[in-house]
């Protein structure tokens, strides 16, 4: 009855575990299960080499990285209303527009070469306009201000990649623990199972009684549980692992 209550217990853990992943989804399904192979033991990253992939594919570091290069566009934008603006302009006519005109010397109408576009007196004119603000102080205020927002998210990288750190660092160290505790555990059920067939053995031939028999049966069990608990233990530590360092993205 107890190992019943613990497989009941066990396969509630797992709905349970659907649920939450089909609503963090945003799956229509009351329940989602995963699918494909997890990350084997074998294709475990150094601890440098991990610390190399989630400062590259982190998205939390992309995002405050993407988040300090807009404020830096932002005060680049703002400071450059303080540089001058410079304006060309220019204006041409020619003389007399192409009408025939009269003659000064002689009263005689005449028309000026070239219709007017090559005139005898040519009226052009050019100018250069530089205008430059010396001093606005709400261009110089919205400058600091964005400058201020510049240096609160670089803290907030560092924050984010102290944090990161440690995740990685501690998901690590559970991940190596539960690996290195699964070899004793394995033994410890071959040795519970030649333990149960031996007490079955003499329970058969009128040696052992049932208690003992009951017993080892326990300590078979219990032992297959604690192994069954120590494999979840390596598969869950090493998918907070590969969390933590953005594998797969």
């Amino acid at each position: 009855a107890r190992y019943d209550i613990g497989r009941i217990r066990a396969t509630g853990g797992v709905s349970i575990a659907q649920t939450v992943l089909a609503a963090s989804i945003g799956s229509p399904e009351a329940g989602v299960d995963v699918a494909g192979e997890a990350p084997r033991t074998a294709d475990m990253p150094s601890l440098g080499e991990a610390m190399r992939r989630a400062a590259d594919r982190d998205p939390r570091v992309r995002q405050a990285l993407a988040q300090i290069k807009a404020n830096e566009e932002k005060t680049r934008a703002i400071g450059a209303q303080l540089r001058p603006d410079l304006s060309l302009n220019g204006t041409f006519s020619g003389r007399a527009g192409g009408a025939p005109a009269t003659s000064t010397s002689t009263g005689q109408p005449f028309t000026p070469t070239g219709d007017g576009f090559l005139p005898y007196v040519p009226n052009w004119d050019v100018g250069l306009v530089i205008d430059w603000p010396i001093f606005d102080g709400t261009i110089v205020a919205r400058r600091n201000a964005s400058r201020a927002s510049e240096q609160v998210a670089r803290e907030d990288l560092d924050v984010i990649r102290e944090a990161q750190v440690a995740t990685i660092e501690r998901t690590y160290t559970s991940f190596e623990v539960a690996r290195k505790a699964l070899p004793g555990l394995e033994q410890a059920v071959t040795a519970a199972r030649a333990n149960y067939d031996q007490a079955d053995a003499r329970f058969r031939a009128g040696l052992g009684t049932a208690v003992e028999l009951a017993d080892a049966e326990d300590l078979r069990a219990s032992t297959e549980i604690n192994l069954a608990l120590g494999q979840f233990d390596v598969a869950s530590t090493r998918a907070v692992f590969g969390r933590a360092i953005a594998e797969g993205l």
